[in-house]
């Protein structure tokens, strides 16, 4: 027989086991992405910019086009209420922001042409911090300097969310709102997994404990 404060405990221990194999399974159940809908993959509006080779001197031509681009893009979309604002603003200067790409190319000492392209492009999976763009096709301008047969650089156009530090030719990720769409890497998740699994193992190990003690 069971002693009033024993049994208490293992009714106590057993109904926490069953609370926290509930909260596994709900947690299971529920998306990875954020809940709150703010961007999401139809509604960015990516940049992809193309080299003319993988000449040292051609990538770095490709990122003097890139500052100027997310410079300008930056600061006038970053007001920009939705995608649908952000495509009126690109459809009136797609190609101002060609001549400027050409513009600092032949500063550069290299007039390279500069072809601009809007629409809709595949794009493999690419993480920005701590999230990840699924693999898919995307709305995005592409600019492909000269031959367009180097590597090629990408990021965000709108919502403005890839600053780029022009000093040192540094990039960075800034979420501004939750990206609905967007996933956390898998190792967050694992994380969590690992330990419900410490304290359902824990529960375990204690309730067997009670049940072979002898009597308080």
């Amino acid at each position: 027989m069971f002693s009033n404060r024993r049994y208490t405990i293992v009714v106590g221990i057993a109904a926490l086991f069953m609370v926290i194999t509930g909260l596994a399974t709900v947690r299971a159940s529920l998306p990875v992405s954020p809940a709150v809908p703010a961007y999401n993959p139809h509604n960015l509006i990516r940049l992809h910019v193309v080299a003319s080779s993988n000449t040292d001197r051609d990538q770095q031509l490709k990122m003097e086009v890139r500052n100027v681009i997310l410079a300008e893009a930056t600061r006038q979309l970053k007001g920009a209420r939705d995608v649908e604002e952000a495509r009126h603003w690109l459809a009136q200067n797609l190609s101002s922001l060609t001549r400027a790409a050409e513009e600092r190319l032949s500063a550069e000492g290299s007039p390279y042409p500069v072809k601009a392209q809007w629409g809709d492009f595949d794009f493999p999976d690419r993480t920005y911090g701590s999230l990840v763009l699924p693999q898919g096709r995307y709305e995005a301008v592409r600019l492909i300097i000269g031959e367009g047969q180097g590597e090629n650089w990408w990021c965000v156009l709108f919502p403005p969310l890839c600053l780029v530090d022009v000093a040192d030719g540094g990039e960075t990720w800034t979420a501004t709102a939750p990206l609905d769409g967007l996933s956390y890497p898998q190792e967050h998740r694992v994380e969590l997994r690992f330990k419900i699994i410490e304290v359902l193992q824990a529960s375990k190990e204690r309730l067997a404990s009670l049940l072979s003690a002898g009597p308080f």
